[in-house]
């Protein structure tokens, strides 16, 4: 079992050897490289989405933000001109005074009404301390001497001992046949000694103030809600009668209070859709204003995008896996042509290692000089001292053939000639080898060469067979001076 663990250990450790040597073929690098300009390209377009996905975002909340000002802005006014009609009604009503004043005779509910420009105001009337409507407008003239709709809102005026505005809860009217949602806004009357005497009410009908908000919107995908500090909703648009009066359901995670931020994201509890917010309280009263839009709604612009997004990416795609072919063919062209050419060479130093003929090209501009293998081995020079190269191949040339071929050499570089010329090596061991060299130049196209084209080739077993012809001659000329028959002689 040991030893079949090890084989196994052997053969993924060779297949991820394999794996990181393949890291280092010009293919894997063509792979890699376009691998990483996708990633590249994906990472770039992935992020320009984001920030603008997040520019879309904060127009969406620049905006909703602006409306939420318009709107604070534009209550506030309402309610304050809701408020100065209560004054002058609660000072009419101090005047007369509400305790005592017979029913119908305390007019300035009426005549109030007929001033303000708010149609969402139904109708005001007068509470006295027992929380019977004394006086009231002609659309709530059946409430006369009837207990006020709101007992809790009138016994919190009661109890209280401020004379400031209160905003009372949603309800529904018993004495109004339309049933439609309500909600009051009063001030308390108090006698010369502060004591309670009754309140001035001002009843606001929410779906009417929620149509007078959807008149200034533009956009559907946009929610405008009027909301009391303590999370009841107030009115609405789009209005929902049935969530008129609810509490929110967000608002608890914040205690009872509102939250802190002028705007924020949150997901709601009702439907689980994201939405932004942007909210805004009113200073002195229980009351805020949140405009809030759907997040998909608000980044709908941005959805246009994403195709052409992802077109830049497909065409980024084809384009890389396009180069990256292109690169491969190349390549593979190149590696052909690379192969042909160290078939070649290995060929032309294998015909030269056969011959016994080696070449030096020589850039006489340069002084650069490129050694065939051949070269190498007839000169008996090691490979890996080719910087002394030519310094040892003159060291080679015998002592006594030096200066002859030194001044062959010379004269033809000078007069730009070619030239052949024999002479000898001298061996480190003493062998002595002879050498047959020849020279041609290649010119600039005109007279000045350029380059140098050498070629040496082993000629010592020719030159020991001459020899040995003349040797063979020599001998057979004096066998004949001696009377003897010249085997050559006919």
């Amino acid at each position: 079992m040991g030893h079949m663990a090890e084989r196994e250990r052997g053969k993924w450790t060779g297949a991820i050897a394999r794996r990181l040597r393949q890291l280092g073929s010009p293919r894997a690098s063509v792979f890699f490289l376009c691998g990483l300009s996708l990633a590249v390209v994906t990472a770039l377009i992935a992020y320009g989405l984001a920030r603008s996905r997040q520019q879309h975002m904060g127009q969406a909340m620049a905006a909703i933000e602006g409306l939420a000002n318009s709107y604070q802005a534009y209550t506030e006014k309402a309610v304050n001109e809701i408020d100065f009609s209560l004054r002058l009604v609660q000072d009419y009503a101090r005047q007369l005074g509400v305790a005592g004043a017979p029913l119908m005779q305390v007019a300035g509910p009426a005549l109030e009404l007929r001033r303000l420009h708010t149609p969402y105001v139904s109708n005001l009337i007068i509470v006295n301390a027992q929380g019977r409507v004394v006086s009231a407008t002609h659309a709530a003239s059946t409430s006369l001497g009837k207990d006020a709709t709101d007992r809790e809102y009138f016994l919190a005026h009661r109890s209280s001992e401020q004379a400031g505005m209160r905003i009372g809860p949603v309800f529904t009217a018993r004495w109004v046949d339309t049933g439609e949602k309500r909600f009051s806004i009063g001030r308390r009357l108090s006698g010369p000694r502060g004591e309670f005497l009754g309140a001035v009410v001002a009843m606001v009908d929410t779906r009417m103030l929620a149509e007078d908000f959807a008149r200034q919107l533009d956009d559907p995908s946009v929610s405008v809600t009027l909301i009391r500090t303590d999370g009841m909703v107030m009115t609405r648009t789009p209005y929902l009668k049935d969530r008129i009066g609810q509490m929110l359901p967000f608002f608890s995670q914040f205690k009872g209070e509102p939250p802190a931020r002028s705007h924020y994201v949150i997901r709601s509890e009702l439907d689980h859709l994201r939405r932004l917010i942007a909210q805004r309280r009113f200073e002195g009263l229980p009351l805020l204003i949140a405009v809030t839009q759907l997040e998909d709604a608000a980044v709908a612009r941005w959805w246009s995008i994403v195709p052409l997004a992802l077109g830049v990416w497909a065409l980024a795609t084809l384009t890389t896996v396009g180069m990256g072919a292109l690169v491969l063919y190349l390549q593979r062209g190149r590696e052909q042509a690379q192969q042909e050419s160290r078939r070649r060479l290995e060929v032309f130093n294998e015909a030269q290692r056969m011959a016994h003929v080696g070449s030096i090209d020589h850039n006489l501009l340069t002084g650069e000089q490129h050694w065939s293998d051949e070269v190498f081995r007839l000169l008996e020079i090691d490979p890996a001292r080719a910087n002394l190269a030519p310094e040892l191949r003159h060291e080679r040339v015998h002592a006594d053939d030096r200066e002859r071929v030194a001044h062959t050499c010379g004269q033809s570089r000078a007069l730009g000639l070619s030239y052949q010329v024999s002479y000898r090596l001298q061996m480190p061991d003493g062998r002595v080898k002879w050498i047959s060299e020849s020279c041609s130049y290649i010119r600039d196209g005109a007279t000045r060469p350029q380059r140098e084209v050498i070629t040496l080739q082993d000629v010592t077993n020719a030159r020991q067979a001459e020899e040995e012809l003349v040797d063979l001659r020599a001998a057979m000329d004096a066998r004949a001076g001696r009377g003897g028959r010249d085997p050559f002689a006919r």
